[in-house]
């Protein structure tokens, strides 16, 4: 398997990318995963050379001249065809590697894997999942970004995606689904909401009906569909919990060292409540709908998320993860010839 990794995406690239490159390949000695790095050659090789030097028979590099910045517009972004991250997924689109990985702009990731990979058809609009802690069992919140204005359509898709996303990968057979909105009722949300939840309802997938967000937690629905701009929030949301809750303890220690004698004991809780919430575990997420696997990391991604990204994106191939999802949205939507 030969998986291309975007040398410059993130904030901390080339030299945490690397890193994770080297971890990853450090824990996984005879998998038979080889790694394409995509970027500047003389940038990379100056910045983590101790992974060539160790891995020289399982790492290639693919000089490119360009690079895409992290905010740069996705417009402006997919004409620098000969940067790291448009090079990297032309070598996906040409079957040299079987999936890519890359921290860098979400949005040019997006329009570029559009651009160069295409979508499955039957999808209009790719979505992003991202599998989110639950008190009952595996939750998978979808679209966390992808998409900040959707359409009823691309709620049912992104549903559709999940669903199948979880039964192939995680053998759930009949995943639950469940609206994110502002009350339980039929009745409640703005007007995607509504249309979206009468187009849900009407599907043969099984749907619960709405949740709310102080239900996205408690496992109640194993697939949480969303617009991508509520879903983005809401993620974000939830990776600044945690981190305040010890800025919040630091600062109470600090103005009475006594309550230390307290707090002691609430330590293996809070870490472990970390590192469930913590972004790194999970990697990163996969772009469903697109024909091949993508999947893309947080922009402040270290090397231990870019590690797991690269785990996640193995074993989605080798799960097979497009061709279930292909074959499942005929099932679903019949063989449309809707584009």
């Amino acid at each position: 398997m030969n998986i291309v990794v975007d040398g410059h995406g993130g904030d901390y690239a080339p030299h945490e990318v690397l890193k994770g490159i080297y971890k990853f390949l450090k824990e996984n000695p005879s998998d038979g995963t080889n790694i394409i790095v995509t970027g500047r050659k003389s940038e990379l090789l100056k910045s983590y050379n101790k992974l060539f030097r160790e891995f020289s028979d399982r790492v290639k590099i693919v000089d490119t001249e360009d690079i895409v910045d992290m905010h740069e517009s996705p417009s402006i972004a997919i004409k620098r065809v000969k940067s790291s991250l448009m090079v990297g997924l032309d070598l996906v689109k040409k079957g040299e590697a079987d999936a890519f990985v890359s921290a860098g702009n979400s949005g040019a990731i997006m329009a570029g894997a559009l651009l160069r990979i295409g979508r499955i058809r039957g999808i209009h609009r790719p979505a992003l999942a991202i599998l989110m802690p639950s008190f009952g069992g595996i939750n998978l919140l979808i679209d966390v970004g992808a998409n900040v204005d959707s359409k009823p359509r691309n709620i049912l898709e992104f549903a559709i995606m999940g669903s199948i996303y979880l039964k192939s990968i995680f053998g759930i057979e009949r995943p639950t689904v469940g609206l994110l909105s502002n009350g339980e009722e039929e009745t409640k949300g703005n007007r995607l909401i509504l249309e979206s939840h009468e187009v849900l309802k009407n599907s043969n997938l099984n749907f619960i009906g709405n949740i709310e967000g102080n239900d996205v937690l408690t496992g109640r629905a194993n697939v949480v569909v969303c617009d991508g701009f509520v879903g983005n929030v809401l993620l974000k949301f939830g990776e600044g919990v945690v981190k305040n809750l010890y800025l919040l303890l630091k600062k109470e220690w600090r103005r009475n060292p006594l309550n230390f004698i307290g707090l002691i004991f609430l330590i293996p809780l809070l870490n472990r409540l970390r590192k469930t919430l913590d972004y790194a575990e999970y990697g990163g997420a996969p772009l469903l709908g697109i024909k091949k696997t993508c999947i893309i990391s947080h922009g402040r991604s270290k090397a231990r998320a870019i590690k797991n990204a690269i785990r996640v994106a193995k074993e989605f191939v080798q799960n097979k993860g497009i061709e279930r999802i292909e074959e499942e949205i005929i099932k679903f939507k019949g063989d449309s010839r809707d584009e």
